[in-house]
């Protein structure tokens, strides 16, 4: 009996919707980071919280339609997912060195991979990610930035993110300013 069951595991493993399939992070845990997930359309949202923190001496943005301690996390690891219904973008910015607002432009990659290591907290530099859950906090799917840049300006107190990204097509434009940096550097968070 325990071999007709690890035999249909390994067969339900192995079979796929033969859809796009890709591998990627972004479960609430560990398990999340080997799991099959789709690509998936972007799709318009409110941004309600943003945070530039540091994962794995990386500076990553996270936009995301959710709120609370867990929303401010999210810029941390890749890993991470809001515990509930919400999309995000994810931007990894620039590894960190000395101010915590990382002045610049930074343009964002075409055909960045969305395979995931499972190990690392961020994702490769200059690439963005759209991800959105269901109301069971699952990952449902991911879908690359085919372009855009991000431009930070401001000082070690006050950093402004103006953030334009494009999903073949279907553009994403956001400003904010994050502020007290220097009492608070990891995350910034508003």
């Amino acid at each position: 009996m325990k071999r007709l069951v690890l035999l249909a595991v390994i067969l339900g493993a192995c079979s796929g919707s033969g859809k796009d399939d890709v591998r990627v992070g972004g479960g609430g845990d560990d398990t999340g980071a080997d799991a099959s997930v789709s690509s998936i359309a972007y799709e318009p949202f409110t941004a309600k919280t943003r945070s530039l923190g540091l994962a794995g001496g990386q500076f990553q943005l996270s936009i995301t339609d959710t709120q609370g301690s867990i929303a401010c996390g999210l810029s941390q690891d890749i890993h991470n997912g809001p515990g509930t219904m919400g999309s995000q973008i994810i931007v990894n910015l620039t590894y960190a060195a000395g101010d915590p607002c990382p002045l610049g432009t930074y343009s964002i990659h075409s055909g960045c991979s969305t395979q995931d290591d499972g190990f690392s907290p961020f994702m490769a530099e200059g690439c963005a990610y759209y991800r959105r859950w269901d109301v069971q906090a699952n990952l449902l799917g991911i879908r690359a930035a085919s372009a855009g840049a991000i431009v930070v300006s401001g000082n070690d107190t006050a950093c402004t993110i103006k953030t334009n990204l494009s999903f073949n097509g279907q553009a994403f434009s956001d400003t904010v300013t994050l502020t007290n940096g220097l009492s608070a550097p990891d995350p910034w968070c508003r």
